[in-house]
């Protein structure tokens, strides 16, 4: 799987020289052009405005809605030119300023910066009830990594590598192989911020994107199958660090204890069975413990087979101890990625526009990609921001913050103004609308049962692990 661009917001050389101590420094006009002339992207004032370029980059991403058909870099410059530039610059300058790799790396420090002033200054106030509860098991943040897969046209093919999985794609008569790439994300469920970005090609093996090794010590990783390294899973113990995978259906070894995971009553009769063979009917436990041996390897691992209500299994292995975390409440743990990497992806692709722009170079898709993930943390700034002027004590929604609140002009304009008191005069007036947009709507009976709602899910996994310690 070859890699065409990676970002971590934890590590990157960046973060500590662009932390903004006040709000109306974080993106003001100044900074915007300071941070472009420091990435080589500007020289001098020139008729390209790159302050006019951020805010038409908010402006047009936060259309989540916007078909992929009506996401191009013409509609982009006609917004660009519409609502924020002054000067007009023919197209061929205009695309020839946004293919430069400087536009990269400038779009990289933006997002950072935003990233280092939010902080831990989550408005998701259930993900800091998470945060105390993990704490107590030593876990320091809980990292959900996933990825989604995005076409791109065929002549990128002859720019980069972009194989990707699919039927072959018919153009003008002939059958091709598809063109796409993987954006891999990792998101904090604590934090409610991502920590790192990968682009790859879209076919290969994806378990180096998980990047674990980059991490500090106390880190949780909950990923799918398709992030599995069974040889690198004893790294996670030797780095002080914890996993939560969910295995694929054909988990491979052999079983050395197993207990019925609510009451831990033994059952015998699984000793010396694979992790997935069939169950009699004298085994009716909904939550099976599991110590497995693989091939090749001298030590068990922990693994939870969970019975799911079509009749089938789930099985999802982890270093974490069952003494300190119970079956039932590992599974949940696991659920918890549900708000973490599907929510955002859902955001960033239904409320961010995060989609492919049509061009074949790879520095253009890049930079517009990277545009996505600057309107999701501006946004992420926006909502904390107005829930601290509001003093509102609701916990929000990720997915609201980015599907149902809207950026206005009037927001981003303040924000680039660079004055505290237009940036809090618009956010007093739009307070009621953006609490309303970002608050958590109660869950209804059949989510809460389905343990798809958050708030029930860590509600439970506290009970449950109080219990069992």
């Amino acid at each position: 799987m070859t890699e065409l661009y990676n970002l971590n917001f934890l590590t990157s050389i960046y973060k500590n020289a662009n932390v903004a101590k006040r709000l109306e420094n974080v993106i003001n006009a100044a900074e915007i052009v300071r941070i472009a002339k420091e990435s080589k992207l500007i020289e001098r004032e020139r008729n390209f405005d790159v302050v006019a370029f951020v805010c038409g980059f908010l402006d047009f991403n936060d259309r989540g809605s916007l078909s992929t058909s009506k996401y191009t870099i013409n509609n982009f410059r006609l917004n660009y030119y519409g609502k924020y530039a002054t000067n007009s610059i023919s197209d061929k300058a205009f695309h020839n300023q946004i293919r430069k790799p400087e536009f990269i790396t400038f779009i990289e420090r933006l997002l950072i910066r935003l990233s280092a002033y939010i902080g831990m200054d989550n408005p998701c106030t259930v993900h800091q009830e998470l945060a105390n509860l993990l704490s107590s098991l030593g876990i320091s943040d809980d990292v959900s990594v996933d990825g989604s897969t995005f076409f791109v046209r065929l002549s990128c093919r002859n720019h980069f590598d972009c194989n990707t999985v699919g039927r072959k794609r018919t153009q003008r008569g002939v059958q091709q192989e598809n063109a796409g790439i993987k954006v891999h994300v990792a998101f904090s469920n604590l934090t409610g911020a991502i920590s790192h970005v990968t682009i790859t090609e879209g076919t290969g093996s994806e378990r180096a994107q998980v990047r674990a090794d980059e991490y500090a010590k106390g880190t949780l990783f909950t990923t799918d199958r398709g992030y599995i390294d069974y040889d690198g899973e004893n790294d996670y113990s030797t780095r002080n660090q914890f996993h939560l995978i969910r295995y694929r259906d054909n988990i491979q070894g052999v079983i050395t204890e197993a207990y019925d995971g609510i009451t831990m009553t033994p059952i015998p009769e699984l000793i010396g069975e694979s992790p997935s063979c069939e169950l009699s009917s004298t085994v009716s436990a909904e939550y099976i413990e599991m110590m497995v041996v693989r091939k090749g390897e001298d030590f068990p691992v922990r693994v939870v087979r969970v019975r799911t209500p079509d009749g089938n299994s789930s099985y999802y292995g982890t270093n974490m101890s069952k003494d300190l975390v119970p079956a039932k409440a590992l599974y949940l743990l696991y659920r918890c990625r549900w708000e973490g990497s599907e929510h955002t992806f859902k955001a960033l692709q239904s409320g961010d526009g995060m989609r492919t722009i049509n061009s074949s170079i790879k520095d253009i898709i890049v930079t517009f990609l990277l545009g996505n993930l600057l309107t999701y943390t501006f946004k992420q700034m926006v909502a904390s921001v107005a829930k601290r002027i509001a003093k509102a004590n609701g916990s929000f929604s990720i997915l609201r913050i980015h599907t149902v609140f809207e950026l206005s002009e009037k927001i981003i304009r303040a924000f680039t103004n660079g004055t505290r008191s237009s940036i809090y005069d618009v956010l007093h007036k739009e307070k009621d609308r953006i609490i309303e947009s970002c608050t958590r709507k109660e869950a209804s009976k059949r989510d809460k049962q389905a343990f798809k709602d958050l708030p029930t899910v860590v509600k439970t996994i506290g009970n449950l692990i109080k219990g069992r310690t």
